[in-house]
């Protein structure tokens, strides 16, 4: 291993800059983990403020402690890096909500129970026995809770393209499953249309 000697920061405002930024970094670390172990939103008994609260002035403190090191020291802002950055955040966030969405569709399709929230007379042990109690049609699009305790999702039931068979697609959002069923039967009339005209 070798050593080298290191010197503290000789210049004394950009040593207490860069201090004083540490410091800031330190407190909005510690009040992020506070909060990854109380809460976001619960209380700080003794300020009075939520985490929540406590985190947005931090952030305050360290973007200003950042703003004056890049003053006193001359060190430019990476604009590139820091909007590289944030794109990799928001990829990464992405992922996590696919995983969220793959991790709750997996358990709803392994619940033995299924109800329409409207209407939990409208069950069965498939979504589709559910829907098909509330004589609904195709492509009408339901709120359908799983067990009792098991997530829900919106869903509706579909011819399949080229099948005699039905199946029921579901979605985390009422949105994304109203798209779904629109888009679902564009494409069965296209399939019809072709086939009218051959």
């Amino acid at each position: 291993m070798t050593i080298t000697l290191w010197k503290p920061e000789p210049n004394t405002i950009t040593h207490q800059a860069l201090g004083k930024l540490a410091e800031e970094a330190a407190e909005l670390a510690k009040t992020c983990i506070r909060a990854l172990i109380q809460g976001l939103d619960e209380t700080n008994p003794a300020t009075g403020k939520t985490n929540r609260e406590e985190i947005a002035d931090e952030i305050a403190d360290v973007t200003a402690a950042t703003i004056f090191v890049y003053d006193v020291t001359g060190i430019d802002y990476d604009t590139n890096r820091a909007r590289a950055k944030l794109e990799g955040f928001r990829e990464w966030t992405a992922l996590l909500h696919a995983d969220a969405e793959a991790i709750a569709a997996n358990s709803f399709d392994k619940a033995d129970w299924f109800y329409r929230a409207m209407d939990p007379d409208d069950s069965g042990q498939t979504p589709h026995e559910a829907i098909s109690k509330s004589c609904f049609g195709h492509f009408t699009v339901c709120e359908i809770a799983s067990s009792f305790t098991g997530p829900t999702r919106y869903g509706f039931t579909a011819p399949i393209p080229e099948s005699d068979e039905d199946e029921f697609l579901h979605f985390e959002t009422e949105a994304e499953a109203i798209a779904a069923a629109k888009e679902r039967a564009e494409l069965l009339d296209q399939i019809a249309a072709s086939e009218a005209e051959d």
